[in-house]
C-alpha cells in the first residue's frame, strides 16, 4: 500500500557526453549517458562505468575494455532505436527479429545483442 507516497519519475539520459570534465569532475552511468537508447538499460553501463572511471582516475592509461565495449554496443542500440521511430523500418526489423528467434543460435545471438554485458 503506497500511503501518501507521491510517484514520481525522471528521464534516463542517453546521449552520451563523456566521463572525465575540467576541476576533477567525472560523471558515470545515467549522468554520463551512458543508458542505452533502445532497451534504457542503465544498471549494467553505470555499474561498469563507475568502476572503470574509478580505476582510470587511480590509472589515467587504464583502458577501460568493458565501457569501450559497452559503448560500441550502445551505438547500435541507438542507431536502432531511432530507426524504430519509423513504422516500416520497425515493422520490418521486428518481423525479422521474430523469425530469428524461432532459429535456438539466433536467439542466443539477439539476446545477447539487446541484453548488457
Amino acid at each position: 500500500e503506497p500511503g501518501d507516497t507521491p510517484y514520481e519519475g525522471a528521464t534516463i539520459e542517453v546521449q552520451f557526453v563523456g566521463f572525465d570534465f575540467p576541476g576533477g569532475v567525472h560523471l558515470v552511468g545515467d549522468a554520463a549517458g551512458v543508458a542505452s537508447g533502445l532497451t534504457f538499460e542503465g544498471i549494467y553501463p553505470a555499474l561498469i562505468t563507475g568502476e572503470e572511471v574509478a580505476r582510470r582516475i587511480l590509472d589515467p592509461r587504464f583502458p577501460m575494455p568493458k565501457t569501450r565495449r559497452w559503448l560500441r554496443k550502445k551505438q547500435l542500440h541507438d542507431a536502432i532505436g531511432r530507426a524504430w521511430l519509423r513504422r516500416r523500418p520497425r515493422d520490418a526489423s521486428l518481423w525479422a527479429i521474430y523469425h530469428l528467434c524461432r532459429s535456438r543460435t539466433a536467439n542466443r545471438l539477439l539476446t545477447a545483442f539487446f541484453t548488457a554485458g
